[in-house]
């Protein structure tokens, strides 16, 4: 609370509160599970976190649901609420959005290519460039759609 959004303090901050999600997220899970079939499987739990962003990979939408509680319950102690809008459980199969581009499983590999939703953004950051541009030199132009394309 009182940190702008967007600020250079946002992400330490983030980073300060969210320390620990890890640990606390695997330490509520065995190392192996029994599958329907009666096979024991080795439980697969990955967090990736880029400050207040973050992902939890998990072998089944059961162990999503309960990591869900844990990061609600992990968030509370520290005053702080999930955002149940921008949570989803999905397959990797079908794709997911994480910092601007898109995960997806295929039969190959994973793709990763950028989000739809960020590649149109840069078109429309380019063609304002053009458009504030449009009597300015070519030079200045091009100066900045890459200072645009480099981010």
């Amino acid at each position: 609370m009182g940190s702008p959004q967007g600020g250079v303090i946002s992400p330490l901050l983030a980073n300060l509160v969210l320390s620990g999600l890890e640990q606390h997220i695997k330490s509520q899970f065995k190392k192996t599970y029994k599958t329907p079939s009666g096979k024991r499987a080795e439980c697969k739990i990955n967090v990736v976190r880029y400050a207040d962003d973050f992902i939890v990979t998990c072998a089944n939408k059961e162990a999503a649901f309960k990591v869900i509680r844990l990061v609600e319950d992990f968030l509370a102690i520290r005053g702080l609420k999930l955002n149940l809008n921008k949570t989803k459980i999905t397959k990797v199969k079908d794709g997911f959005d994480f910092l601007g581009f898109k995960y997806k499983l295929y039969d190959k590999g994973l793709l990763v290519t950028p989000s739809p939703n960020s590649v149109k953004r840069m078109r429309k950051r380019i063609k304002e460039a053009f458009r504030i541009n449009l009597n300015n030199p070519m030079g200045k132009t091009i100066m900045d759609v890459n200072s645009i394309l480099r981010g």
